[in-house]
């Protein structure tokens, strides 16, 4: 099954502001204290939605063992409803993988100010509030200290069944 959520960018931001969104939407969904890095390394200084055609990078946990992988395409005009810049997450097939994916594409909908759009509807629904998401997976989370792999699978367990990637 291939999984991804996008969300729609009507304002710039760099792969550093995002890497600190996604850090801190990991925290205050449970998984405080994961490090992240982006590949190619460098490109934390790059800016999505600046007027660049196409960025494609990969937010990975520092040990690489966990990923996924963040597209943006700019299909013109910002302020046009019809058309504008995209981002998609998709996830490497991990349980912790794809809530990393999950906590990226709420931190990129938190930067553009725009819902999550899920047409896959794992997430609970088409188009979501990225702080109402937030707040459903908290209500799914576990407060035990166990290593963030174990504690994503009971996440996606207890929150979405259909995501878990089971025999992890």
């Amino acid at each position: 099954m291939a999984v991804e959520w996008w969300t729609r960018v009507n304002q710039g931001f760099s792969i550093a502001d995002l890497l600190r969104a996604v850090a801190a939407v990991l925290d205050d969904i449970g998984f405080p204290g994961i490090e992240l890095a982006p590949s190619p390394e460098d490109a934390t200084g790059q800016v999505i939605g600046s007027g660049r055609a196409d960025i494609e990078i990969r937010i990975s946990t520092t040990d690489r063992k966990h990923s996924n992988t963040v597209s943006f395409q700019d299909f013109g005009d910002p302020d046009d409803p019809e058309l504008g810049g995209w981002i998609t997450v998709t996830p490497w097939r991990d349980n912790l993988s794809i809530v990393l994916s999950i906590a990226t594409i709420i931190a990129a909908a938190k930067l553009t100010k725009s819902p999550v759009v899920d047409e896959s509807q794992l997430l609970g629904g088409r188009q979501q509030d990225p702080e109402d998401l937030i707040e459903a997976i908290k209500q799914h989370s576990i407060e035990q200290a166990v290593p963030p792999a174990e504690k994503a699978q009971s996440l996606l367990r207890s929150f979405q069944p259909g995501l878990l990637i089971v025999g992890q």
